[in-house]
């Protein structure tokens, strides 16, 4: 094994530093609401998905909770890491392999960024997002899309959906609430209504979660609405 180049590594750990900077202003603004409709500024979000691995992916909770100065090193914990990888990947293959191995680790990296956190106009929340890989995302949007499309047999599985427990089914609440205002209430209530009791056990308190802790309006808060308020004809067929 060749010795490790400290030159390869300064220069892809800086390369990677200069690209975090706009993927997380894109990611921020894309999360705000005003990320531009340029196919430029949506390629820098969807990398940030890549740069914030693995300190944001695998230990969200720490990085995301004890302040900005923990939260920015875990990022740039993030492109030593990428620096090591590719001056490892550089210096332990042959030029031929080299080629082939960036290519494959691209090509997974990419397939990672395909990630979405909105289809047709329902957002996914923050913590439901980044457990998901690229296969469940696409799960999630295509269950999103048949609810959308009124057939009822999404919603079971919409409720049993992985969403990892606390924070994560709050937000999978506030992709079922946002489907509900979508469709329409006396909608998703017909859809409800041809559903067998057993496939729609759980919706409600994923309901009320969504209410309670989304953020329908985008003004940055959680809303603490009542399902009694936003959905009465629903509520009732659910307490039945």
């Amino acid at each position: 094994m060749k010795p490790f180049n400290k030159k390869v590594f300064i220069i892809a750990t800086v390369a990677f530093g200069l690209l975090l900077i706009p993927s997380f202003l894109a990611a921020f603004g894309e999360d705000e609401g005003t990320l531009p409709e340029s196919s430029f500024w949506i390629l820098f979000a969807q990398l940030f998905d890549i740069l914030r691995f693995p300190t944001h992916t695998l230990l969200w909770s720490i990085f995301s909770n004890n302040g900005a100065l923990v939260f920015f090193g875990g990022l740039l914990l993030n492109c030593c890491f990428y620096g090591v990888l590719t001056e490892r990947l550089i210096s332990i293959f042959k030029p031929t392999t080299k080629i082939l191995t960036l290519s494959i680790l691209l090509f997974l990296l990419t397939l990672n960024s395909c990630k979405k956190r909105e289809t047709n106009g329902i957002k996914i929340a923050e913590t439901l997002y980044v457990h998901q890989d690229y296969e469940t995302n696409k799960e999630l949007r295509n269950l999103i899309q048949e609810a959308l499309n009124q057939n009822e047999k999404a919603i079971p599985q919409l409720i049993s959906f992985p969403c990892g427990g606390g924070a994560g089914c709050y937000d999978l609440g506030f992709v079922l609430t946002q489907i509900i205002y979508q469709v329409g209430e006396n909608e998703f209530n017909q859809m409800v209504l041809r559903l067998d009791k057993n496939e729609i056990k759980g919706i409600r308190s994923l309901i009320r979660a969504g209410l309670e802790y989304g953020d329908h309006n985008n003004d940055g808060k959680v809303d603490d609405r009542k399902i009694e308020n936003e959905f009465p004809t629903l509520n009732m067929t659910l307490k039945e």
